[in-house]
């Protein structure tokens, strides 16, 4: 995917370790608030050392299974929060949208121009709703 993008590919990886790390973070406060201390246990036994190679990485998230109330804890409150969560959602929303508009067309992104490729009308409904949700602002026809 980031080979194929014609932006400022050190500025993007940037961005793509940033959205990596909120992810982790999301995934973590989203198995607190629903008591899989299985997962987040699992997780930690995965990426424990990448995690603490990471700058992003602080060490008070490795304390974060061990906390009580940590939607109360100072250094975690923000990410439980209504906001933080839909910040990073429209985040990543518009990270894919400009990674995808971006990539070089792969053959199915070139479907209108293939006559000859038969394809079902289930499969145009799908690429069609994937084209609108990640491409929005373009009018595309597959007809």
């Amino acid at each position: 995917l980031l080979s194929n993008l014609t932006i400022d590919s050190q500025k993007l990886i940037n961005i793509f370790t940033k959205i990596r790390t909120n992810l982790y973070r999301c995934y973590l406060i989203h198995a607190i608030q629903s008591s899989k201390t299985d997962k987040i246990n699992e997780f930690f036994d995965r990426l424990i050392k990448t995690l603490q190679q990471s700058n992003e990485w602080s060490k008070e998230w490795f304390t974060l299974p061990f906390i009580k109330n940590p939607e109360e804890n100072p250094v975690f409150q923000v990410y439980f929060s209504k906001q933080w969560s839909e910040l990073f959602w429209a985040s990543l929303q518009n990270f894919l949208s400009i990674a995808f508009f971006h990539m070089i067309p792969s053959k199915i992104g070139s479907i209108k121009e293939q006559t000859d490729l038969s394809i079902s009308s289930p499969e145009l409904t799908i690429i069609s709703k994937l084209r609108n949700k990640f491409l929005p602002n373009q009018i595309v026809s597959l007809n």
